[in-house]
């Protein structure tokens, strides 16, 4: 029995020091919608299946309206966007789980927009589907009002797995932080010139403790191993 016991502590312990990953599962038809407030038409892209991580393009051709009559501008369920266009309304689930959907570009007769943060990336919160916008007259956009007549819009999206967007940001730190160590290792001879007292004194201060999370979460699951091979001497 000590050893079923020892055996199962030390893999629930190896166990807890694994990563989380999301992986993305499902598919997803999505179409980019636009409109203006000319004809109060919506105008729908072909649909994009998603159902793996990469990059997918949207794409609206044959366009004639000026862009201060631009309404909205997003990409959204392909069905419910089917439904709602004919006036009913939609019930219908998302069908893609695991992924972060990032915005890469969005061109407008060819020119790219700036982006503000804000915009949903992913499922709506308020929906439950997949629902970007980016503009919208009646509510918050994110871009700013288009020039001139348009004629054209090209949106492409970045599908990661789960967290992907956020696990980026340590990497960008890391290499922030190693590019500035060559500064630090520029005012080392500075350093050097101080009296020996002053530079022993000043060491304890500069030591940095080790890492030792891991190290320490480990030790628990090597000590259970250890039972185990004691119990089997005995």
């Amino acid at each position: 029995m000590k050893k079923i016991l020892a055996i199962v502590a030390a893999a629930a312990m190896i166990m807890a020091l694994c990563v989380n990953v999301f992986a993305i599962e499902g598919s997803q038809d999505l179409v980019l919608v636009t409109q203006d407030n000319a004809s109060w038409q919506n105008h729908i892209s072909d649909r994009v299946t998603v159902n793996a991580a990469g990059e997918y393009t949207f794409t609206l051709s044959g366009l004639n309206f000026s862009g201060s009559a631009m309404t909205v501008l997003y990409i959204k369920d392909a069905n419910a966007v089917e439904v709602e266009n004919g006036g009913g309304t939609y019930d219908g689930a998302n069908g893609l789980t695991g992924m972060t959907i990032l915005t890469k570009s969005i061109k407008i007769n060819g020119t790219e927009v700036a982006l503000t943060d804000g915009y949903v990336t992913g499922v709506n919160p308020d929906s439950g589907l997949i629902d970007i916008c980016w503009y919208n007259i009646w509510a918050d956009s994110f871009m700013d009002t288009p020039a001139g007549t348009v004629t054209d819009i090209e949106v492409t999206i970045e599908v990661v797995d789960g967290d992907g967007a956020a696990a980026e940001e340590p990497a960008e730190a890391e290499a922030e932080e190693a590019a500035a160590e060559p500064e630090a290792t520029a005012e080392a001879p500075a350093e050097a010139e101080a009296p020996a007292d002053e530079t022993s004194a000043e060491a304890p201060a500069e030591t940095k403790a080790p890492a030792t999370g891991v190290a320490v979460a480990v030790i628990p699951a090597v000590m259970a191993l250890a039972a185990v091979c004691v119990s089997k001497k005995h």
